[in-house]
């Protein structure tokens, strides 16, 4: 209810009107949450595939969080957390920047006011109206407005260059094409924290590098035009600083065609790179990473969250298009007075809608985890594995 009351965004629910849904709120709504039993590790995963490809709810909540408990001996429990946002919106609101103040309030541990309530989306047409007023000379105004508003999510499709406060319809920006979860695992991490921190730059720096680097050659391996190949570094536009990070930049982003053309020197022409180039990008990546030490080190660069997706068939100025985005962040220490020991936490949207999987990466006793969960067409299947393949070896030949 404290969430609630300052998301205003899970205050409101989808409702049908005509051709499209809007968003109504209603004070009566509850947050779904449902208790399984967990198996193993991957317990959540049928329910999430289903989930996945289950189309928006209407007049209900749009998040739901789903738990997988596991008994360990009478008086502990292992829970898996499953957080399911059936849309985004710009309102401000991260699906991990929710999960973080979920568990910062199951633990008595926030670090934010939950009395401070943001700031919810505007419908389009609710925003032109309300802006521009009415007559035959406003309509005419609002038809320019809303044009321009078209082409520029045309030009820049990646959610992150939503205009604040405007309402996209959900089935506009569906991406027609799966989302399947890859896990990598590199048994021994503590080699490359410590060359991460003789370069002076963090994990979540080099992963990013190492992945652009990656996508670049697996895209030219399978015989892809270069020239057609635009790579997007972004972040959430409307959260370029943060104070948590002390006004450390998040990341950059490219829009236009010239910006797309200039990312294109980031692919390499060779398939692998020199470990000095190698950690010369990583320390180009203006992104920031803290660690944690409690009963087990936990080094968590959940706040770099970067996914991709690959749009074959889907061109915007002639380019085929890849986004390695910054999309929140999640800070959490390893243990909450106790209550709960964080390992991963999983935000995810309908696939139907906008959806951003995300890479979930951690390192607990020694071991790095990282979890993708990536968009792909059904043309190429097989494209995020050789990424992700790819990704490890890079990784394990950086140190």
């Amino acid at each position: 209810k404290l969430l609630q009351s300052r998301h205003p965004i899970l205050r409101c629910k989808l409702v049908l009107r005509k051709y499209t849904m809007v968003l109504q709120e209603d004070s009566s709504l509850d947050i779904p949450v449902f208790r399984y039993r967990r198996k193993n590790d991957e317990s959540y995963l049928p329910h999430w595939m289903r989930l996945s490809r289950e189309g928006a709810q209407t007049d209900v909540a749009l998040l739901s969080i789903l738990l997988f408990e596991e008994k360990v001996d009478d008086e502990k429990f292992h829970t898996d957390a499953l957080f399911i946002m059936d849309h985004s919106f710009c309102d401000g609101l991260s699906i991990l920047n929710l999960s973080k103040e979920l568990f910062q309030l199951m633990s008595d541990s926030a670090d934010f006011d939950p009395s401070k309530s943001l700031k919810i989306a505007l419908p389009m047409d609710v925003l032109c109206r309300n802006s521009i007023g009415q007559g035959f000379f406003a309509s005419f105004l609002r038809i320019l407005k809303t044009a321009g508003i078209i082409i520029k999510l045309l030009r820049s499709p990646n959610p992150a260059y939503y205009p604040e406060g405007e309402y996209v319809k959900p089935a506009d920006m569906a991406l027609k094409c799966t989302c399947r979860p890859h896990t990598i695992e590199i048994d021994d991490v503590k080699p490359l924290l410590k060359k991460c921190k003789e370069n002076k730059v963090t994990l979540g720096n080099l992963v990013t590098a190492s992945l652009v680097f990656e996508i670049g050659s697996v895209l030219k391996s399978i015989g892809k035009d270069k020239r057609k190949i635009g790579i997007g570094i972004a972040c959430d536009t409307r959260r370029l600083y943060s104070d948590v990070l002390e006004g450390i930049h998040l990341g950059f982003h490219v829009s236009s065609r010239a910006d797309y053309t200039l990312a294109l020197e980031h692919i390499p022409d060779k398939p692998l790179l020199s470990k000095e180039e190698l950690w010369k990008r990583a320390r180009d990546v203006k992104t920031f990473f803290e660690e944690w030490e409690d009963n087990y080190p936990l080094y968590i660069a959940q706040m770099l969250a970067p996914y991709f997706t690959y749009t074959a068939g889907t061109t915007h100025n002639q380019f085929d298009t890849i986004a390695v985005t910054n999309w929140g962040r999640l800070n959490m220490p390893t243990d909450f007075n106790g209550q709960w020991k964080v390992t991963n936490v999983f935000g995810m949207t309908n696939n139907l809608h906008m959806l951003m999987p995300t890479m979930i990466m951690s390192s607990f006793n020694g071991k790095l985890r990282l979890s993708m969960f990536v968009s792909e067409p059904a043309a190429s299947p097989t494209l995020s594995a050789h990424i992700m393949k790819g990704l490890k070896e890079r990784l394990e030949s950086a140190v």
